[in-house]
């Protein structure tokens, strides 16, 4: 069904939703934190970064508590033996600020 989309697109806007496009959860991840967080100088740009390993989707429910109140940090998805450079990329961009938090990655 989504081979006749263009792959540049990121979002389909509908009247009740946005559906996110990505072709691996990486890509998918980064395109969410940019729509969430569109710059760094934004007012409410996350406090913290929460890695979370792909293969083990249970630490991602675990972690889900605290990524609004009182932490606002986004998750991000990663290899559990290395760090993807997209997401690298990410994390410098978004820039955590560390307030209220016990370090900018989590």
């Amino acid at each position: 069904m989504y081979q006749y989309f263009i792959t540049y697109n990121q979002a389909i806007d509908t009247a009740d939703a946005t559906r996110v496009l990505g072709s691996n959860p990486i890509e998918f991840n980064t395109y969410v934190t940019k729509m969430i967080y569109p710059s760094p100088e934004v007012e409410w740009r996350p406090n913290a970064i929460i890695p979370v390993p792909l293969t083990t989707y249970h630490y991602g429910l675990l972690a889900s508590p605290i990524i609004h109140f009182p932490i606002n940090a986004p998750l991000m998805f990663t290899d559990p033996n290395y760090l993807n450079p997209e997401i690298f990329l990410e994390i410098l961009r978004l820039s955590p600020t560390g307030k209220n938090v016990p370090a900018k990655i989590i």
